[in-house]
């Protein structure tokens, strides 16, 4: 007898793997609403997604004007790599195609900041804002360039997205003064250059704040600021100049290095 079973396109069935409903599944071909090209590349997203994510997206697609509807939209970029990547974030999460490779994460995140911004796609600015604040609470060793590159990028950044996330720190007197008197200032960069590793401690200081009471530490005699796990136990002496009487918690509004400022 013949086999009497009919395929799930003729029975009418949904053809979207199980478990992937078709409104979650973000390369389903019914969720593709609008063609993005640049140059040679091409980008198909969901119009939603895209207008949820980015003030830019949102104007050119929000409103019910012909434009808005178009199905293709030509954008010119000189970066399609960090372009395809902002799209990308608009339905997925691209972060961590930023940390797996810790000698370009710097890089890329910067990169991609820039195309982020062009774009106003502010959610995905503030990701790369806390994913390469979070390098300076590691305990990793950073080269000379590496510390560099992360506190340029920080320099750069536009009080008005870093404030959203780190309301505390803007608004402050310790944080506000410190990043609009200290970071923003020749002598930091002067600093950066000759002593970067004691600049990541400086950066550790001031964005731990929540938790410098008890975990945070300051030789009074060299200045130098660390955390109580960097502390030697048996010897209790500063990692820097050796020091073993004049190590204290922080008062308040000292980051550590404030007096060379």
């Amino acid at each position: 007898m013949s086999d009497q079973r009919q395929s799930p396109k003729a029975a009418g069935a949904s053809s979207t793997p199980r478990g992937r409903p078709c409104e979650l599944c973000s390369d389903s071909p019914c969720n593709h609403t609008v063609t993005i090209r640049f140059g040679d590349n091409t980008f198909i997203g969901n119009r939603d997604r895209l207008i949820e994510s980015s003030d830019y997206f949102k104007a050119m697609l929000g409103d019910n004007f012909a434009e808005a509807q178009a199905k293709e939209i030509q954008l010119h970029d000189d970066q399609p790599k960090y372009l395809r990547k902002m799209l990308q974030s608009s339905d997925r999460d691209v972060m961590h195609w930023i940390k797996e490779d810790g000698a370009k994460q710097t890089t890329r995140a910067r990169e991609l900041y820039k195309v982020a911004d062009k774009y106003q796609f502010t959610d995905l600015q503030q990701q790369l804002i806390r994913t390469t604040i979070s390098r300076f609470d590691y305990g990793e060793e950073w080269n000379h360039d590496q510390v560099r590159d992360a506190v340029m990028f920080l320099r750069t950044l536009p009080i008005r997205v870093l404030e959203p996330h780190y309301h505390k720190f803007i608004t402050t007197l310790e944080a506000g003064g410190f990043l609009l008197s200290v970071v923003y200032t020749d002598f930091f960069e002067r600093f950066l250059e000759d002593h970067p590793k004691i600049t990541v401690h400086l950066l550790r200081n001031m964005l731990s704040r929540e938790h410098r009471d008890s975990e945070h530490l300051i030789c009074d005699t060299c200045g130098f600021g660390f955390t109580k796990y960097e502390l030697d136990d048996s010897w209790s002496r500063c990692p820097a100049c050796g020091e073993s009487d004049d190590i204290n918690p922080p008062s308040i509004g000292d980051f550590g290095l404030e007096r060379l400022f």
